[in-house]
């Protein structure tokens, strides 16, 4: 997966890890505060783990704001899919070029949790693998996408809005674009993280909305990975505090 995974194009080599992660602060001014973190299970003695600290990136992105009680909505161009303000728990991989960092080599879309349950674990002298869970995952690259487009895309909610009113199928994952019918693929199809980016000629753009900023932002100082046994005596937007991985409520008068 260090390459384009495109045949004819040169590979991309090998790539710098950066994993996106919420800060305290997201997870605490997201659309249900501390209770939406128990969809993230990272834990402490994991998440500040130095090799692991030092490649976390933020959910929103610095521009917009990861600290506050409650924060504000990103611009739509800055967050496609509407998700700034929702916390994660689904699992992407994705590879972008560095000189065009919206536009996908490849995008990897699954139920692994980065554990060694899911990835698998070397066992016997490390002479076989073993692999705990069942998970599925899906495969897409430019090479995948057929000839056959649809002219409107694909929704499971027709008829429904964004938070901002908008029209949800903005925010649905490969727009317009349908399988190949065999590994072939056609020519001149890329795979794009805006869904504003225009296509060059005889180019066909398949948007896929990743839920968060692309190229990621990297924590700032000050920011505080969010864990699940955390503590944090900095109300959310619901008057909760964080003690340990439970989301006490928070009493005005200045008792708990």
């Amino acid at each position: 997966f260090s390459t384009a995974a495109e045949k004819g194009v040169p590979s991309l080599g090998d790539g710098e890890l950066k994993l996106v992660w919420p800060t305290m602060g997201e997870v605490r001014g997201s659309n249900l505060g501390y209770a939406t973190g128990g969809s993230i299970p990272g834990a402490t003695d994991k998440i500040s783990r130095e090799h692991v600290r030092r490649r976390l990136h933020s959910w929103r992105g610095a521009a917009f704001g990861s600290e506050g009680s409650k924060l504000p909505h990103p611009p739509a161009p800055a967050d496609p899919a509407g998700r700034g303000r929702v916390m994660p728990h689904v699992k992407t991989f994705a590879r972008y070029a560095p000189g065009a960092p919206h536009d996908l080599a490849w995008v990897i879309v699954g139920s692994h949790n980065l554990s060694g349950a899911a990835w698998g674990r070397l066992e016997k002298n490390e002479t076989q693998i073993a692999i705990l869970s069942y998970e599925l995952g899906v495969l897409l690259s430019p090479r995948f996408i057929g000839k056959n487009r649809a002219s409107a895309p694909f929704t499971c909610t027709p008829g429904a809005v964004s938070h901002r009113g908008e029209s949800v199928p903005r925010c649905l994952c490969l727009a317009n674009a349908r399988p190949a019918t065999s590994v072939v693929g056609t020519s001149k199809v890329r795979i794009s993280a805006r869904g504003d980016s225009s296509p060059g000629a005889g180019e066909f753009v398949a948007f896929a909305p990743l839920p968060y900023r692309v190229p990621p932002v990297p924590y700032a100082p000050s920011d505080k990975p969010w864990a699940v046994d955390a503590w944090d005596e900095t109300p959310d937007t619901y008057g909760r505090v964080m003690r340990g991985g439970i989301a006490d409520r928070f009493d005005a008068s200045g008792t708990f």
